[in-house]
């Protein structure tokens, strides 16, 4: 018998979390997932430094079993307005040195199809010194992870459907095919619409060259776009999708075709998985979790994944 598959939402008892949750609820609403909620409880300090530091901190003591207990009565009491929903949220309570390393652990323990986090948007000084947890495990996980952006706008999760104004974005590359079927699957799930986004990025170097004919370049790069798109797409598919091509900044024409059609989740794939490939000014899936004002979905190749 195959394992059985769940999702896994990590949990701080945050907004942020809660957020998370109420989306991990509407992917699991019409096809009995399984809910992990998750309490990792961090044997270190946090370091609000530079993390080498936390070589030289000692470390706090394991979870005793009386904590073990209270923290999971907050875990139950934290998933108890979903209690009425078509689907099991089992409240699972561990302590770890390294939250990210443990939810990834956790993530191939119970077998998890996804992992459904919310982000808490740290920025400037204290980004650059530490990440995000949700940023680090995006980095690790073999399975899609879903950001929910500290901006993202609060629903009501009992009215809600599951998402059904879907937006993939499309580099033509192994890992946005994968995002593309996977948008597709959820758009049939719901029923919902899925608008598939492909940006050329003219390089700027071209806008300075003399006597370049910069508009007959960027007709001809949108006219590709559009062909590529075309054979990708089979044409039976095709017609249940709303393929946009633009010119501009990978990231911001993202968010601006999301905005626009108020867009409920923005799928998109996610090369590599090395911190150097994931730099922190350096990638449009990172610009783009940071900045939606909607949940992010993030699909990286099966081989990529292995």
């Amino acid at each position: 018998m195959a394992p059985t598959t769940c999702i896994l939402c990590p949990v701080d008892f945050s907004d942020f979390s809660r957020h998370a949750l109420d989306s991990a609820v509407r992917l699991g609403r019409g096809n009995g997932r399984r809910i992990v909620a998750l309490h990792v409880f961090a044997k270190w300090p946090a370091v609000d430094v530079v993390p080498s530091l936390a070589d030289h901190t000692p470390p706090k003591s394991p979870l005793q079993d009386e904590n073990r207990e209270t923290l999971l009565r907050h875990l139950r009491q934290f998933v108890k307005p979903y209690a009425k929903e078509p689907m099991t949220i089992d409240p699972l309570v561990v302590d770890a040195p390294d939250v990210h390393h443990e939810i990834v652990a956790q993530a191939e323990a119970t077998h998890a199809e996804l992992i459904v986090m919310g982000s808490h948007g740290r920025s400037g000084f204290r980004r650059l010194l530490l990440g995000s947890i949700a940023e680090q495990v995006l980095r690790m996980a073999r399975c899609p992870v879903m950001v929910v952006p500290r901006n993202a706008m609060q629903v009501d999760t009992v009215r809600a459907r599951p998402f059904s104004r879907i937006l993939c974005a499309v580099d033509f590359s192994c890992d946005a095919i994968a995002a593309l079927s996977h948008a597709s699957r959820l758009a049939r799930r719901g029923p919902g619409t899925v608008t598939v986004v492909h940006v050329i990025d003219v390089p700027a170097a071209l806008y300075e060259m003399p006597g370049f004919d910069i508009a007959n370049y960027r007709r001809d790069a949108v006219a590709k776009g559009r062909k590529r798109l075309s054979e990708l797409i089979p044409e039976r598919t095709a017609r249940a999708l709303d393929v946009v091509v633009s010119e501009g900044r990978p990231d911001q024409e993202i968010l601006r075709v999301a905005a626009e059609r108020d867009i409920d989740l923005i799928v998109i794939g996610v090369s590599g998985r090395r911190a150097v490939d994931l730099a922190v000014f350096g990638s449009t899936t990172h610009r783009v979790v940071r900045g939606a004002s909607c949940p992010v979905l993030t699909v990286r190749h099966e081989e990529r994944a292995s």
